[in-house]
């Protein structure tokens, strides 16, 4: 369920202490978990989601979700604009 699934992201945010890097781009994001942990600890950030009935339903929740391919979407960011990168149960 989402709670369990959020608390076992919750580790992972050590790894985005500040917002000052830049956003946090979750490739494959499901429905969201880490992205609300992100944007509950202050941590800018966006997703991108293949399936567009769980990218709407991020949506839902206030989170910024794109729909479609994961890679064309990493491809089309600027040089140095994130802060990170995490891709979870997606391969």
């Amino acid at each position: 369920d989402r709670a369990h699934v959020r608390r076992q992201l919750q580790r992972y945010l050590a790894y985005f202490p500040t917002a000052g890097a830049g956003p946090v781009a979750d490739l494959g994001c499901g429905r969201g978990e880490f992205l609300e942990a992100l944007r509950d600890a202050g941590v800018p950030s966006w997703g991108v989601e293949a399936d567009a009935r769980r990218a709407e339903a991020c949506r839902k929740l206030g989170l910024e979700v794109r729909t479609g391919d994961v890679l064309q979407q990493l491809e089309a960011c600027p040089d140095a604009s994130l802060g990170g990168v995490v891709s979870f149960q997606v391969v």
